[in-house]
């Protein structure tokens, strides 16, 4: 499987849902998007699992990512079955597959923060937005 050429859209969604947050919030950076994708993996293994949810604490800050995200998640995770099905929001697919898209991204924002600094991966996102 090759996340970014089977799921350039989902990916592309999810960097513009977080780049909105962040260009509508100044004091986020990259640690705080990378916070929010790692409390979103948990989460999604968790439930993947069927384990029972827990209390999901951050910054308020992180916290508007991580609302974003999951929304996002939402509407592009298939929770009933381990297919890709189509819906009204484009194609669902299931945890094995939106689980590797969320850690794809957080190998993305480490790198363009490593590369760049604290906002390295909003300003690589920035330009293709």
């Amino acid at each position: 499987m090759n996340i970014i050429q089977d799921y350039l859209d989902i990916l592309q969604n999810i960097e513009k849902s977080i780049l909105a947050v962040a260009n509508a919030n100044p004091e986020i950076a990259d640690g705080d998007i990378l916070l929010a994708f790692e409390k979103a993996v948990f989460k999604l293994s968790r439930e993947k699992k069927r384990l029972p949810e827990l209390p999901v604490l951050m910054p308020p800050k992180t916290k508007k990512v991580y609302d974003v995200l999951m929304e996002v998640v939402g509407f592009r995770l298939n929770r009933d079955s381990d297919e890709i099905v189509d819906s009204e929001f484009g194609y669902q697919i299931p945890y094995r597959h939106m689980i590797p898209v969320l850690e794809r991204l957080i190998k993305s924002v480490k790198m363009w923060t490593k590369k760049d600094g604290r906002k390295g991966f909003i300003n690589f996102v920035s330009g293709y937005a």
